[in-house]
């Protein structure tokens, strides 16, 4: 390690870069993460890289930050057939894995990826469990 550096959790916390095969307009942002990791792991200094798929309280199409969504009350958008699952994870539950993952050595030079099965979803699964919540 360099100078008391003991390990180094870069800010990327979405998916692994290195396992998905994204086509554009993805496709150059993951590009760039890709170097980016590869100069992390040429430094020498211990690394962990956070993977959480979806960092979000509401799934959200614009360019608001998640929490400045106001979930629907009378529409919701459903992305293709709405069959394809993902996690779906809160920004302070990350921050736990994420602090978990500090002494544990297991982690070191590695993807830790925050998974719980509770939070797997489909987007019709999230439409019906909001449907319920409110009340249609």
């Amino acid at each position: 390690s360099v100078g008391t550096v003991k390990r180094f959790l870069p800010s990327e916390f979405g998916h692994d870069v290195d396992r998905a095969d994204p086509v554009e307009p993805g496709l150059t942002m993951y590009l760039e993460k890709r170097q980016v990791r590869r100069a992390i792991e040429k430094t020498g200094v211990p690394y962990t890289y956070i993977c959480c798929n979806s960092i979000a309280s509401w799934p959200y199409y614009d360019n608001k930050h998640p929490a400045e969504v106001v979930p629907p009350l009378d529409q919701f958008q459903i992305y293709g057939d709405g069959t394809v699952k993902a996690y779906f994870v809160d920004g302070p539950d990350i921050g736990k894995f994420t602090m978990k993952t500090v002494d544990d050595v297991r982690a070191i030079n590695k993807n830790a990826h925050f998974r719980p099965a509770s939070n797997l979803y489909d987007i019709n699964g999230l439409a019906s469990l909001w449907e319920k919540k409110i009340g249609r």
